[in-house]
């Protein structure tokens, strides 16, 4: 209703499914960069809300099936298709002390579950992956700059605005980075 995400079709998801059975078979490169929202939410204050972040991966499961079965029975042509992992904002949290750094390094973990899940998900329907986690670093605690901060913490203040407005977006570097995974994917 006057949005930026208003879709004459009623949703993005309802956008895309009618667009690729208007033109199947013509449909060359599929994206897909879905789920983030269900969790960003999870890590106030510098700490971790662990029941936000289990009903979050529940939502990606469920929203991530209804979108990818949509997505694919409207083209049964099969256009290649490549999802993304996700890189982890909550290093950021490093920054701020020893509590910020437990939250930092938990986050990792709870990070890897949920590009478990959605990983999953994306194979059982013949997505590739493009592996943004891997570009950003994000596993990275042992290397270290030349101030002793880890990789994968000025990964995310290098391509992301977390360090500088507490943004998870990536800035136009971070663009670069995770257009290159998806390419690496395109062959």
């Amino acid at each position: 209703n006057g949005g930026i995400c208003d879709y004459d079709q009623g949703s993005q998801l309802n956008a895309a499914v009618a667009f690729l059975a208007a033109h199947p078979g013509r449909v060359k490169y599929l994206t897909i960069d879905i789920g983030a929202n269900d969790v960003d939410k999870c890590a106030p204050n510098g700490s971790i809300d662990a029941p936000c972040v289990l009903q979050g991966v529940l939502t990606i499961g469920q929203n991530l099936n209804t979108i990818l079965s949509a997505l694919k029975k409207a083209d049964g042509a099969a256009p290649l298709s490549i999802a993304m992992n996700y890189y982890d904002p909550f290093l950021y949290d490093w920054t701020t002390g020893l509590q910020g750094q437990l939250v930092a390094t938990a986050s990792v973990a709870l990070l890897v579950a949920i590009n478990t899940v959605e990983q999953t998900l994306y194979g059982l329907y013949g997505f590739k992956l493009a592996d943004v986690f891997s570009a950003y670093q994000s596993a990275n605690f042992t290397s270290k700059t030349l101030l002793g901060t880890p990789v994968n913490v000025q990964t995310i203040c290098t391509l992301t605005y977390m360090c500088s407005v507490q943004n998870i977006h990536p800035n136009a570097q971070g663009y670069r980075v995770i257009a290159s995974a998806f390419a690496a994917k395109l062959g």
